[in-house]
């Protein structure tokens, strides 16, 4: 009868004697640790005393409650494909700006460069006419912001082509010719200035070669330089303002022109 009192006690100490493996699932695991390796808990569960040793790996263990009433908790530490994973997705993301799943991009059209197109509605005085000549014209080309300033810029235009038509009643034959100024290649400056959100001013200036007709007659046609400056008010996309211009030729004559400048920026 001691020895079976014997035994009942040992076998109970026993049991209140194992370790507790919990689970990050919520499962619990009554076992004896045997040791902590590097990457795994080794254990043998309670109810197979004389059974295998089992591993166990760290990344699903939340905590073991020791028999002496210690306890350890494991922190998750992802592996390293997912840290370096979302250090990549700390990293700034850049849309795609070409392919059918591109991603528009709500660019700054006041204070970033890109292409540009203007109308040019106009009036002239020559050397040759001292009444205004009323006429139409057009321009194309491209401007470069550099720096980061978050109210100014400043950078470089390219005018890859101007031109500007007026029309004039012949003296003799009393038809209406069309004296034309063609400028390509036009380059110069341009200062950006933000007033707010979408709104903005544009300071630019800039010389070109320029052919022109200022003699009615198109078998006469000049050669020279033009050069001048625009204001414009920016609302996004859409800038009007004024311009003036003036072309100057080897022979003394010269085309002031004075235009309302209406256009947009891409």
């Amino acid at each position: 009868m001691f020895k079976s009192m014997l035994l009942m006690l040992v076998v109970n100490f026993s049991a209140c004697a194992q370790d507790t493996i919990q689970l990050r699932d919520g499962q619990k695991i009554v076992a004896t640790i045997i040791e902590l390796t590097e990457l795994n808990v080794r254990y043998r569960r309670i109810d197979e005393v004389d059974g295998p040793i089992r591993n166990i790996v760290y990344r699903k263990v939340e905590v073991i409650h020791y028999a002496n009433g210690n306890k350890e908790t494991f922190v998750l530490v992802e592996d390293l494909a997912t840290v370096k994973k979302e250090m990549r997705n700390d990293k700034p993301y850049y849309p795609k700006r070409r392919g059918p799943d591109r991603i528009p991009i709500d660019k700054d059209r006041i204070l970033e460069g890109g292409l540009f197109v203007d109308f040019l509605p106009s009036v002239a005085i020559t050397d040759q006419f001292s009444t205004g000549l009323m006429g139409m014209g057009g321009r194309l080309g491209k401007k470069w912001y550099f720096g980061k300033h978050a109210q100014r810029r400043h950078g470089f235009q390219l005018t890859y082509i101007r031109f500007n038509a007026y029309p004039i009643k012949g003296r003799k034959h009393h038809m209406y010719d069309v004296p034309g100024v063609f400028s390509p290649l036009g380059i110069g400056s341009t200062n950006a200035f933000k007033i707010k959100d979408k709104r903005g001013v544009e300071v630019n200036a800039q010389i070109s070669p320029v052919i022109l007709d200022v003699d009615i007659d198109p078998s006469l046609i000049k050669l020279g330089y033009m050069f001048g400056v625009d204001v414009k008010y920016r609302y996004n996309r859409f800038a009007i303002g004024l311009d003036f211009s003036r072309a100057e030729l080897r022979s003394s004559n010269y085309l002031n022109m004075l235009s309302l400048t209406t256009g947009f920026k891409f």
